[in-house]
């Protein structure tokens, strides 16, 4: 997560949809983000909360409170299931054996033994609030992560950047590594996310890092189903 008093801005980061580099142009345009953390961080660790880099946003909004809440633009970025499935599983396979034993074995073992870490989590769930309505103001798409991180700029006041690619776990294609029944696993996951985002496994799903010509509409970016 990244707060800007400065800005006005709270960037959530839900895993393997681009969050680092995201987080990696943000932290060099602010020079006011460590006072927010450390202040935040206090106030998670009172609640029980660790993860923070992760935080749910209900979290900080109950840590806020209402009016403050409403005074920050909120955004977070989502991502293709099958794809985020995969980018996980290299991630930890990657990573410490001893914490991510199963991510060790075969993709299709990996599934079936459930995943780990936030493999099986809705993403829908993280941008919405106990009531099912939508907490943010603004959710952006991995696969369209350049053109959408350019929008945002320009809501809070920031250059244009290019984004880097950072904790990039494969560039093969996701698909290769399924077959009908790992494929519908993650459906049977992920079946909120790909309803409300209308991902579909066979879809093209490249990552544009290209600078837009144009800047998208909010409204445009994603599905409210509330």
């Amino acid at each position: 997560m990244i707060i800007s008093n400065e800005k006005k801005f709270i960037f959530f980061a839900f895993n393997k949809t681009g969050s680092t580099s995201v987080e990696q142009v943000l932290s060099k345009e602010n020079s006011k983000l460590i006072s927010g953390y450390l202040w935040l961080n206090y106030k998670l660790l009172l609640s029980g909360k660790r993860h923070f880099k992760h935080v749910d946003p209900r979290d900080i909004k109950q840590i806020l409170g209402a009016r403050r809440w409403d005074n920050y633009f909120k955004f977070t970025f989502v991502r293709n299931p099958w794809s985020r499935a995969v980018s996980l599983y290299n991630y930890h396979r990657k990573s410490d054996p001893a914490r991510f034993p199963l991510a060790q074995k075969s993709f299709k073992e990996w599934v079936l033994g459930g995943g780990t870490g936030t493999a099986n989590r809705s993403m829908s769930d993280f941008i919405r609030d106990d009531n099912g309505a939508l907490i943010l103001d603004f959710v952006g798409r991995y696969e369209t992560l350049q053109q959408d991180f350019s929008y945002i700029c320009k809501e809070i006041g920031l250059p244009d950047s290019l984004l880097p690619h950072a904790n990039q776990s494969t560039r093969e294609d996701y698909r290769k590594y399924y077959d009908d029944e790992t494929r519908e696993i993650v459906r049977n996951w992920c079946s909120t996310d790909i309803a409300e985002f209308d991902y579909r496994f066979w879809e093209d799903q490249s990552r544009n890092t290209e600078l837009p010509s144009g800047l998208p509409k909010q409204g445009d970016q994603f599905l409210d189903a509330s």
